[in-house]
């Protein structure tokens, strides 16, 4: 039987005594409170006085039979206190073949078990206290109807306390349960470096590709300004394009109006050459305006197309700054739990040289 099996044994076997001990203390204040209750009817039929003789034996009665019930727990709680101090001399016995190798550890056990010791005899001791109460409150029960609620106020704050005593005590089983080795402890640190590592290269490449997406934004808002710039002097050029089409339609209009009004044969040939080129001139301006048109629709495609990709790379942007957040928060934690590590198995270390 290993040093930690013989302490969970004491352990075990004193919270098995605590516990049929705690049932007797609510046994018989069950049983006291019943009593004081039927007092309290016999009080209020007082007029019956052999009624009041029935009752009185019933509860005598009642009291016997709770008073057999705490001896025989109290002869349980004997046994199981007989068998708790064979265990624990079973485990000195075991602590000697240990001693010159463990001896840190054995301390630490030693320590454990005294605080699981102190934190059950006071409970030990409530309990003694109470069956007490119990017996001094059974032997007035007939004339202190006072004493009888004091009673069970006492067994109420006993209970809640006697609770509370064993969430402690569970506390403390849970603390040796969860006593580890040093080969554990350093198993569990390298196992914590290992995340803290990755956590870093995984805060690293996300810090990466949010630079990348921030280079990519740039570049996106350069594009879209020379796209912007480019659209503002298509729309100029369409804009001229159109002012002069208008004008050249004007001098088409001018040069056949003076045509018409012509009678010199000779007027007319001059006439007739300055339409023709009025309209020469016309054509070329609408030629010029339909470039222009297709130059705006061109360069206002390209600034839309140039708009979507900025948006596109802000939101690629946003998500990598979210990346890098979230991975650096669990850089931090791993971070966290490392250095935790590293100081449980410090301290076991220490404590082993």
């Amino acid at each position: 039987m290993t040093k930690e099996n013989s302490k969970r044994k004491i352990l075990v076997t004193a919270l098995v005594g605590f516990t049929a001990a705690q049932g007797v203390a609510g046994n018989l204040s069950t049983v006291y409170a019943k009593g004081a209750q039927e007092d309290t009817s016999s009080k209020e039929e007082t007029k019956q006085a052999q009624k009041e003789a029935s009752k009185k034996e019933q509860l005598e009665a009642q009291i016997k039979e709770a008073q057999e019930k705490v001896d025989a727990a109290q002869k349980e709680a004997d046994a199981k206190n007989a068998e708790a101090e064979a265990a624990k001399q079973e485990v000195g016995t075991a602590n000697e073949a240990y001693t010159a190798q463990n001896t840190v550890v054995q301390t630490g056990y030693d320590t454990l078990n005294s605080v699981i010791d102190e934190s059950l005899q006071p409970l030990l001791n409530e309990i003694a206290d109470l069956e007490a109460k119990i017996a001094q409150m059974t032997v007035n029960l007939n004339a202190e109807q006072k004493a009888s609620q004091e009673a069970e106020q006492a067994k109420n704050e006993a209970e809640a306390n006697l609770a509370n005593k064993k969430a402690e005590l569970e506390n403390l089983q849970n603390q040796l349960a969860a006593m580890k080795t040093p080969e554990e402890l350093e198993t569990e640190y390298n196992q914590a470096t290992e995340d803290a590592a990755k956590a870093q290269e995984a805060t690293d490449t996300a810090q990466k590709e949010a630079d990348e997406a921030q280079t990519a934004l740039d570049t996106a808002q350069s594009d879209l300004t020379t796209k912007e710039d480019s659209l503002n002097q298509a729309r100029t050029d369409y804009e001229s394009a159109t002012a002069e089409v208008t004008e050249k339609q004007t001098a088409v209009d001018s040069a056949q109006a003076l045509l018409d009004s012509m009678a010199d044969p000779d007027g007319m040939e001059t006439a007739k050459a300055e339409l023709e080129t009025a309209k020469a001139d016309l054509q070329t301006a609408q030629q010029k305006q339909t470039d222009a048109e297709n130059a705006l629709a061109s360069a206002n495609l390209a600034y839309e197309t140039a708009k979507t990709a900025k948006e596109t790379a802000e939101t690629n942007l946003a998500n990598t700054q979210q990346a890098v957040t979230d991975a650096q928060n669990k850089l931090n934690d791993a971070k966290a739990k490392e250095q935790s590590a590293k100081d449980s198995l410090d301290a076991a270390n220490a404590e082993k040289n």
